[in-house]
């Protein structure tokens, strides 16, 4: 993220007025990016463009003066983020309710024509730390929001986030929008794993084989480590007359994990998925959905595990393939 913007903008109808402020400025802060605009269009076609920068406007313009230009970026969307610009009004106004009533149309602040060029700079000095402070706000919000929504251990989304995103889902699927399914995908005797050769390999497990769910997924499927050794993965717009071959192709993605170095060493993963899906226009719950693809899990892992088990969901809030469906492994482990 670019933390030290120097974007400033000079908005006034005077050309002269400009253009001596500009030779004042010219040498003075070289490394600010200084633009000057005779009026205030291009900031009104695109506010966001004008995010993280300061904005100096003269108060008196023909047409759309310099109070509603900040009136309009103040209600725009653009205010209510950490992305707004800084504004200074100024203007040959010489009283109290003139810079009372800039102020309270969403300036940040006011100076006084004519102006003095080393008050001026440091106004808009004080613009640009302010920005600093709220780009970096911004930052430190980003970097709390990704640590929220992700597994440390596997870095893909952890169970809030996935919770989070099958609502989202399921209101879609209800609305007639969409199709859906989930697979809850669940490590082969993890236990072992870890008791036989450690925890830092059943780590490792766990991380190879959320890399590898990931290179099976679509860019807007969501795949999420739903506890322990369980994983989560929501695909939408899936036909759910597909749901076994889904599933199966998880389920080789990770068998097709066993690489040298892991028989070498006498480790091999293999998954028990069950899958869920549900048509398009279906009313149900999340708890009801996961209820249900964990029943088929439980069913895959007594069938003898490293295989899949689905079923589906209809709109009448009925199971309508629910027949022990089970996908013994079509590939050599």
């Amino acid at each position: 993220m670019q933390t030290t913007p120097h974007r400033v903008y000079f908005v006034d109808d005077d050309p002269q007025f400009l253009a001596g402020l500009g030779r004042q400025l010219k040498n003075l802060n070289p490394d600010w990016k200084i633009e000057y605009l005779s009026s205030a269009a291009r900031i009104l076609e695109d506010p966001h463009a004008f995010g993280n920068a300061v904005i100096v406007l003269d108060w008196n313009m023909p047409g759309r003066s310099g109070i509603d230009i900040c009136e309009h970026l103040r209600m725009d969307s653009l205010s209510a983020s950490l992305e707004r610009p800084y504004i200074i009004i100024f203007t040959g106004a010489q009283n109290k309710d003139a810079v009372v009533t800039a102020l309270n149309k969403g300036a940040d602040d006011f100076i006084n024509k004519p102006v003095n060029t080393h008050e001026l700079i440091a106004r808009i000095q004080v613009g640009l730390r302010l920005i600093r402070a709220q780009q970096q706000v911004q930052m430190y919000a980003n970097q709390l929001h990704q640590m929220a929504y992700t597994d440390p251990l596997t870095g893909i989304s952890n169970r809030w986030r996935g919770n989070d995103a099958l609502h989202n889902e399921l209101a879609r699927v209800g609305r007639g929008l969409q199709s859906l399914a989930i697979l809850l995908i669940d490590i082969d005797h993890f236990k072992n794993i870890n008791d036989k050769f450690g925890h830092l390999a059943g780590d490792l497990a766990l991380q190879t084989v959320a890399t590898q769910l990931k290179r099976g997924c679509r860019e807007y499927d969501v795949i999420a480590r739903w506890g322990g050794e369980e994983f989560l993965v929501i695909c939408p717009q899936i036909d759910v007359s597909t749901l076994a071959q889904l599933g199966e192709r998880y389920r080789r993605l990770i068998v097709q994990l066993n690489t040298q170095d892991a028989d070498q060493a006498g480790l091999s993963v293999t998954v028990s998925i069950g899958v869920c899906g549900i048509q398009s226009g279906t009313q149900t719950s999340a708890e009801t959905i996961i209820g249900l693809a964990d029943q088929k899990l439980y069913e895959a892992k007594e069938a003898g595990r490293n295989r899949v088990c689905y079923t589906s969901f209809g709109k009448s809030n009925d199971v309508i393939n629910d027949a022990n469906q089970i996908r013994a492994p079509s590939l050599p482990n």
